[in-house]
């Protein structure tokens, strides 16, 4: 399904140049390559295999999607998901990531995670300078900084392998007992995967909240590229056949 919605997103705004790179390849991880043909459509797959869509010059195509659960399912097996990590390898993942304090920055929200400490969301009030001397801060307003999670201790903290719904592997663990969610009643709690960057990929950190007071922090970094979570990149086809 999020394949679906991404196509939606990225080939709604498509335009057949040669000189335009493909963004759905590069939203893809460099994984999925779109090709446009006047081939007609192959006999015989199911109706979920096909998705229509128009470019903005009124062209009409439908795209065949590949198997990405079948793929999904292999990998997994492969990989062990839910297992896991063995405590050396933990030990080796701390030592990389001692010290390590990322910032992101998101509207109005900064978002900061300290390893082996804690999750914050933070408003950080506008600072107007004029030739090195302040004007004016923004007035504080209500509670703008929230605990979204900290890190146990070393000696309880654990670490599964895991693989998300676009066959990536990472690694993850639980920053729990955050502050006290207003709409539940319950502490914020944050889970932190971390994604090895392939050669050429950009190190970042994203944040969704999966369900009310519940956050997923993926951290994409050369410090995560264990052997374990380092994998072949196989490039797959998406198909979008011209109907007139």
């Amino acid at each position: 399904m999020r394949l679906i919605l991404l196509l939606i997103a990225v080939l709604s705004v498509w335009k057949l140049t040669d000189a335009t790179p493909d963004p759905l390849e590069h939203a893809m991880g460099l994984n999925y390559r779109v090709f446009f043909s006047q081939k007609p459509l192959p006999p015989g797959l199911s109706k979920e295999y096909y998705y229509p869509m128009r470019l903005r010059n009124g062209s009409f195509f439908v795209c065949v999607l590949p198997d990405v659960l079948l793929e999904k399912r292999s990998s997994a097996t492969l990989f062990e998901a839910n297992s896991e990590v063995p405590a050396q390898l933990i030990q080796h993942i701390h030592e990389r990531f001692k010290k390590l304090c990322i910032n992101l920055l998101e509207g109005w929200w900064t978002y900061r995670l300290c390893w082996n400490e804690a999750i914050l969301q933070v408003h950080l009030p506008t600072v107007i300078l004029s030739d090195g001397v302040l004007l004016t801060t923004e007035p504080q307003g209500p509670q703008t900084q929230f605990l979204l999670g900290t890190s146990p201790s070393k000696d309880v903290l654990t670490f599964r392998y895991g693989l998300d719904t676009f066959g990536n592997r990472y690694i993850s663990t639980n920053y729990p007992n955050g502050d006290v969610c207003d709409l539940t009643n319950a502490p914020r709690e944050t889970e932190i995967r971390l994604y090895c960057a392939r050669e050429n990929e950009e190190e970042k950190m994203t944040l969704r909240e999966v369900e009310v007071c519940r956050y997923v922090v993926s951290l994409t970094s050369r410090h995560a590229c264990i052997q374990e979570l380092q994998q072949e990149v196989t490039q797959r086809t998406i198909r979008c056949h011209e109907i007139v």
